[in-house]
């Protein structure tokens, strides 16, 4: 069984309270108000301390300077609104955040073969695509910090990528682009946020993919990577709970049906859409990408 690692906050924080001490000085010049010092309190900076050593002080002063610059959007997307341009590129991909393992850590899941990059980027750039996955980040942050200040140990996000249905032509290069750019801010900007990465229903064809997205995507990111052999969907399905990266860290009733689980949100009809589906204004058995009305 895989497990990922307790990092405790106290005993972080107080290794690393002269270093954190040193930055919060360093600062002084952005952290110019309570309200800021509050925010952007110890447990926020020990995830840059944890990520980045004695260099947190750039990443930190960039992030500062960023949340800051955007506090008002970023505010809303924490509390469930959709991230910028999310118009024009939301119809044309598949996920949502989806419940939480057994530990509290919330769980991002990607529909990748319901996606459409080749569509999307007809009517979107790079750099739009990019800015609406690296917002996709601040709800996941959201859960995160308060599920790490409520429990004591740094809390990260698993992300689950489902490739059942993925086709070899989805495979655009700008795409990629896009995922390479959001996935570079997002270490600075959300260090310590990911924890794993869990690939499952792997096409024939997920080494070329990889071999793509080792062309885009930074070494720390792709360490991330996790991929699991088994399957969700056919004759010989399993529930994703059998993959060792998933072993005892999740409830089969958190799973949605299409990962081999229970689970169909028949409620969900959060952001103005109805019908059964874990992802929102998509039905669990769905095999094709469709764009969302």
């Amino acid at each position: 069984m895989f497990e990922t690692p307790k990092i405790s906050v106290a005993d972080s924080l107080a290794k690393h309270a002269d270093h954190i001490a040193r930055l919060q000085a360093a600062l002084a010049d952005v952290l110019t108000t309570d309200e800021l010092k509050k925010e952007f309190d110890e447990v926020f900076i020990l995830r840059f301390v944890l990520s980045n050593g004695d260099k947190a002080e750039g990443p930190l002063r960039e992030t500062i300077q960023w949340r800051t610059k955007n506090s008002k959007l970023l505010e809303s997307v924490r509390n469930g609104a959709y991230p910028p341009h999310n118009d024009i590129i939301g119809p044309y991909t598949a996920t949502a955040m989806h419940k939480t393992l057994i530990d509290g850590s919330p769980v991002f899941i990607i529909r990748s073969g319901l996606s459409d990059p080749n569509e999307m980027l007809k009517v979107a750039t790079v750099d739009q695509i990019a800015e609406w996955l690296l917002y996709q980040r601040e709800e996941a942050f959201g859960i995160c910090d308060r599920v790490t200040r409520e429990t004591g140990f740094i809390c990260k996000v698993v992300s689950v990528n489902d490739f059942n249905g993925v086709k070899l032509l989805s495979m655009n290069r700008h795409f990629f682009r896009a995922l390479g750019i959001a996935s570079k801010l997002s270490e600075t900007y959300y260090p310590q946020l990911l924890g794993i990465s869990v690939m499952i229903n792997l096409p024939s064809f997920m080494s070329l993919m990889m071999t793509l997205a080792k062309t885009f995507m930074s070494k720390r990111t792709l360490d991330k990577l996790r991929f699991c052999k088994g399957v969700t969907v056919g004759p010989n399905a399993q529930d994703i709970s059998k993959c060792p990266y998933a072993s005892g860290m999740i409830l089969k009733e958190s799973v949605p049906t299409f990962l081999g689980g229970s689970c169909v949100c028949p409620a969900n009809a959060a952001r103005g859409y109805g019908g059964n589906g874990c992802i929102q204004g998509i039905d669990n058995d769905q095999r094709e990408p469709t764009r969302k009305k």
